[in-house]
């Protein structure tokens, strides 16, 4: 919130205002301390990322496993770079690579061991039971999904662990470790060993841990986002009480009460992602380093000559790591964005000018999401790699996207803005029919090259070693159907892009023609002398205004 006011123009403000400001920063100065509520309902998740690495037991058992984990490292490296080979590196490379990661998160959880409560220092947390009982249902709701997640991953990183201890002497991903006992303390080896697989658990642990923290910090400020959109939903009064609204002094009281606690709450939210940012952004890039290590290690064991289900289990809690990370990440900012748009649906016509202009201050700071952005090339809620892992089977699923997607909007006519915004719409739906009609081509091209290809085409030569084995008669007549259904196969591969640009540009065309009306507000008055007191000129205006709202309240749907 400093670093907001520091960039404002305060010397522009009057007397009043500026002593505003020097309340708001008093204020600042002490920070709120969070108040972590006996009924927390995100309580597991803290629990399990956070809260257990602050008894002193653990912080022991993190220091000494740590220096355990750097020693067999380092010496693991020694012995490698003595005879390297390939075979070697598939065989231990992944367990060595997941201690690299487990490593630098229990260093990060010795050094920043109170991360939860460092983040959420600066947000005071309201009760969920101050929005009413559908939020608290609602909130209610997410958190046992997001702690039942907690619990299924935890539990599963618990098998993984098991499954080491439990494992063979020989076991080929502990081996190596068990050579380097076998040098240094022969009597003790394999004792030393069943400790090492004991601290698995811990190393288990560990690397979900943070995953955890960022999970719950997020989430409980998106629960926080719940309750003020609410309290913006409750600035839409009952006006059919009220004859004269604008002039009623006691509405626009409580209309500036509730603007005033809603601007104080999301500059709350301003600090904490600043506190958020300042705390993290100095992890993040070694975390993605880390876990790209696991995601090599976790390569090379789908390399080794027997898979086994350990490496899938780890593979799929990865998986479900990552996409917590992100899909937290993206809900943090959605919501963000939605308190945005419940501003434009307020009944703000009703305001005074006084009111109007604190909505215009909540929405100049609004019009940005909240987003965790440690860097301008890496954020780590990234838009794009959200959609590269859902987009694909939710357009599956919903065969009839492109009706359901316009179902809720009315479409212009093209001729309703003039000839010169018809002809640029003209204009460009020919480029881009023009390109999905070439598109299209080089596909059926591209199927018809395959359909046409000799029969022991190197692409389609395993497909056709299958047909031989299934059916060794008809095999060639089943190879040439499995060819002709690539044409199929290409349309399907580009119809769901197709789908997006037709989706997408109509609206672009109908946002021509809005602002083609917003281009003429009050552009055919010649004298512009007292337009101010020109009731039915301000009556024009006022109904082109209306008219835009809706249109632009149609686009947001």
């Amino acid at each position: 919130m400093f670093l907001k006011l520091v960039k404002t123009n305060w010397y522009n403000w009057n007397v009043k205002n500026r002593k505003k400001l020097v309340l708001i920063l008093m204020n600042a100065a002490n920070p709120i301390q969070a108040k972590f509520s006996e009924d927390d309902c995100l309580r597991p998740v803290r629990v399990i990322g956070s809260n257990i690495y602050q008894f002193k037991l653990v912080k022991r058992l993190l220091k000494l496993t740590l220096t355990t984990y750097s020693t067999l490292l380092l010496l693991e490296l020694y012995y490698f770079f003595q005879t390297p080979s390939m075979e070697d590196l598939i065989k231990y490379g992944p367990l060595f690579l997941k201690m690299c990661f487990v490593s630098f998160a229990f260093a990060v959880l010795l050094l920043k061991n109170h991360m939860v409560d460092d983040v959420m220092t600066v947000i005071d947390l309201w009760d969920i039971s101050s929005a009413g009982n559908d939020v608290k249902l609602r909130i209610l709701r997410e958190s046992r999904q997001i702690n039942a997640f907690a619990v299924v991953n935890t539990t599963l990183m618990v098998l993984w662990s098991t499954s080491h201890v439990l494992s063979r002497q020989n076991d080929p991903e502990v081996i190596f470790i068990q050579v380097i006992f076998d040098k240094l303390c022969p009597r003790e080896a394999n004792i030393c060993v069943f400790i090492f697989k004991m601290t698995l658990y811990l190393g288990g642990l560990a690397m979900v841990a943070h995953t955890y923290q960022f999970i719950y910090a997020t989430q409980q400020v998106k629960f926080q986002m719940y309750l003020c959109n609410a309290l913006i939903e409750g600035l839409i009064g009952k006006l059919e009480e009220l004859e004269d609204p604008i002039r009623d002094k006691i509405y626009q009281k409580e209309i500036e009460s509730k603007l005033e606690m809603i601007i104080d709450r999301h500059c709350v939210f301003l600090q904490w992602k600043n506190n958020t940012l300042m705390l993290m952004s100095n992890l993040i890039i070694p975390f993605t380093i880390c876990a790209i290590l696991v995601g090599i290690g976790i390569v090379l064991s789908f390399l080794q000559e027997v898979i086994s289900w350990r490496s899938c289990l780890v593979a799929v809690v990865g998986l479900f790591t990552i996409s917590s990370l992100i899909t937290a990440g993206q809900r943090l900012q959605d919501e963000s964005e939605n308190m945005f748009l419940k501003f434009t649906a307020t009944e703000w016509y009703t305001w005074n000018i006084r009111n109007r202009k604190k909505l215009v201050l909540i929405l100049i700071n609004a019009a940005n999401p909240i987003n965790l952005k440690f860097s301008e090339g890496f954020v780590i809620n990234f838009d794009l790699l959200m959609f590269a892992v859902f987009a694909f089977v939710v357009i599956l699923l919903k065969n009839n996207i492109v009706e359901n997607s316009m179902k809720v909007i009315d479409l212009w006519d093209i001729s309703s803005a003039g000839n010169d915004v018809k002809l640029r719409i003209a204009r460009e739906s020919k480029q881009i029919n023009m390109f999905v009609v070439i598109n299209t081509a080089l596909t059926l091209l591209w199927g018809t090259n395959i359909m046409s290809s000799r029969d022991n085409d190197s692409e389609q030569i395993f497909f056709q070693h299958i047909l031989d084995k299934l059916c060794p008669h008809l095999a060639n007549s089943y190879a040439f159907i499995l060819k002709m259904t690539l044409h199929l196969a290409g349309l399907a591969m580009e119809v769901h892009s197709y789908q997006i640009i037709y989706i997408t540009q109509h609206i672009k065309f109908q946002m021509y023609m809005l602002n083609a009306h917003i281009e003429r507000l009050g552009s055919d008055v010649e004298d512009s002398h007292n337009l101010t007191r020109d009731e039915v000129y301000q009556e024009q205006i006022e109904s082109k205004l209306k008219m835009i709202i809706d249109r632009h309240c149609d686009l947001i749907r």
